[in-house]
Formats: structure tokens, C-alpha cells, sequence
């Protein structure tokens, strides 16, 4: 596989060769009603820095503005993108309804589909939210982290969610998932029992353990047939022990497990193609899920 330096500096990445046209109009001739048109997705890997809301706003929707010029679909952000997630835990107080509304007019303004994290207030308590933009800048849908991470008291200032969601992006079927969430693979089933051609995860994963978020991402995408796209932050954070640093490393796996695109650890933005013409034929080529046993094999509470 060829590695390319592009012209941002944060990244050698990966190409792979585009997707096979030829094989998408021989399927939509075969099966009309099952016409796969690839999709052009933007990483967004942002350095969200402490005490700079606005500057992080405006560098992070900068960034959604030139995906849309660029011809993408959709433009992802990290998690909790405008904040640090250490900020975000001790004091989630912001204008979330200004930020969101600013999101929403460069969506419009762009013409594109968006997603990333942000706080959202319910009550007394919070909840960790990934928020869907269309290219008319409203909500289209949202998903709250189910999965909250004890390791750092997240439970006592958010909520957790309950519900598996999916947005339909231009016939691409996309679940939706927020970082820690990574490491409950019965989530991802629940997704691709729902049919998604590519799952997301939206993160502010450190340093310390970036060899498990390149690891589950790429499990997350085999055992499941599809993409994975991992959209992390860089930079790094105080701490009372000094700095919390982040790798970057967002990345698109493909449906086989191969790496279409790894960032580096530098604010950067990485392009893909979404075929789900590919997923729809790896997994009738290999049909794994028609042999698991639910009879056997359940998840007790």
C-alpha cells in the first residue's frame, strides 16, 4: 500500500485505490434498487485549547467550511470539540446554544452534513452528546453517550443514554458512538443489526492509550464488516500532574480491516470515500453474521 505525504504536515496517509465504478454501474444495472454511490466523508482533528472557546469554535467551523468547499458530504468533528474534555467534566457551563446555532449557519452556509460532540444541559445533570447537522443547518438527529467513563467521574456530572441511534447520510446508513463507548463491542452489534455501512467515534482518547484506540477501531470494522471512522483530538491539557497529551491518530478502516487514512498528531483535515457497495459485498462474500448464536450467546445485565 503507497504512502503519501500531503500537503498538510500532520499526516503520511494512506491511499487506496478509488472506488471500482465500473462494479457500482454493474450492480445498479443487475439491482436498481440497490445503487451504491460513494461518498466523499471529512476528519476533522482538532486541538480544542483550554480557556478559548471562541478561538476553538472558529478554527473548528473554519475547518467544516473548507470540507464543504472541498466537495465533502459530511464533516466530523471530535468529541466535545469546542472544550477540552477535562473542562468539559469540571465545569460543562458554556453558550452551547450559540455554538450550536454557529454550527448550524456554516452547515447551511457550506451546504454540508456535520457531526461532533457537545454538552447539552438536562436538568441538574448533562449529557455527553454527538449532534447531526444537515446541510440546511438543522438537527437532524443525536445520539448521547451511553457509555460513560467511571475512570474519570463522568457519571456524576453527565447522564448516560439510552437509546442506539443511526442517520441515513446520502444512502449511507451511519451509527453513531462517542469514545469510550469504543470498548463495549455489543453496541456495534446492535449497530450493524440496525444495517449501517459505517459506524463513527467521536473521541477525546489520550496518549496513554492510543495502542487500544487503534486496536478497537480496527476490530470494531472487522468483526462487524464495515468502516470504522475514528475522529480524535490532539494536543494536550493541564493536569495537576502536568500535561494530558493527545495523538490525534483519527483514522478510517475499511470493511476488510485495512487503514484507508491515519493522522498524524497535528490539527489536520483527512478525506475518505464511503462504498457501500464495498460492505454490501464483503459481506455477502463473507457471511459472518449469518453464523453467530444468540441462542447461545447473550450479554447478561
Amino acid at each position: 500500500m503507497a504512502i503519501q505525504r500531503t500537503a498538510n504536515p500532520c499526516i503520511p496517509v494512506r491511499i487506496r485505490s478509488p472506488p471500482n465504478f465500473s462494479r457500482l454501474a454493474r450492480s445498479y444495472e443487475s439491482q436498481p434498487n440497490q445503487w451504491y454511490a460513494p461518498m466523499k466523508v471529512a476528519l476533522l482533528q482538532t486541538d480544542p485549547r483550554p480557556g478559548d472557546v471562541a478561538g476553538n469554535v472558529a478554527t473548528a467551523l473554519d475547518m467544516v467550511r473548507q470540507a464543504g468547499e472541498s466537495g465533502a458530504t459530511l464533516a466530523i468533528l471530535p468529541e466535545m470539540w469546542p472544550r477540552s474534555y477535562t473542562d468539559a467534566l469540571d465545569d460543562p457551563d458554556a453558550d452551547w446554544a450559540g455554538i450550536l446555532g454557529q454550527w448550524q449557519r456554516a452547515c447551511r452556509d457550506a451546504g454540508i452534513w456535520s457531526l461532533g460532540g457537545l454538552p447539552v444541559q438536562d436538568g441538574a445533570r448533562w449529557l455527553n452528546r454527538c449532534v447531526v447537522i444537515n446541510p440546511d443547518g438543522q438537527v437532524a438527529t443525536h445520539y448521547d453517550k451511553i457509555h460513560l467513563f467511571s475512570f474519570m467521574n463522568e457519571q456524576k456530572r453527565y447522564q448516560p443514554g439510552d437509546q442506539v441511534v443511526t442517520v441515513m447520510i446520502d444512502g449511507v446508513n451511519i451509527g453513531l458512538s462517542i469514545c469510550y463507548d469504543l470498548r463495549f463491542p455489543e453496541l456495534y452489534r446492535a449497530l450493524r443489526g440496525r444495517g449501517v455501512d459505517a459506524m463513527v467515534a467521536i473521541a477525546q482518547w489520550p496518549t496513554s492509550r492510543v495502542d487500544h484506540w487503534d486496536a478497537l477501531l480496527r476490530a470494531r470494522a472487522i468483526e462487524n464488516l464495515c468502516y470504522m471512522i475514528g475522529v480524535n483530538r490532539c494536543g494536550s491539557v493541564p493536569t495537576s500532574d502536568g500535561q494530558m497529551p493527545f495523538p490525534g491518530h483519527s483514522a478510517v478502516i475499511d470493511p476488510w480491516g485495512e487503514s484507508h487514512w491515519v493522522a498524524g498528531s497535528q490539527p489536520c483535515i483527512g478525506y475518505c470515500i464511503l462504498d457501500a457497495g464495498n460492505v454490501a459485498e464483503r459481506r455477502a462474500g463473507f457471511p459472518a453474521w449469518d453464523d453467530r448464536r444468540p441462542d447461545v450467546l447473550r450479554v447478561d445485565p
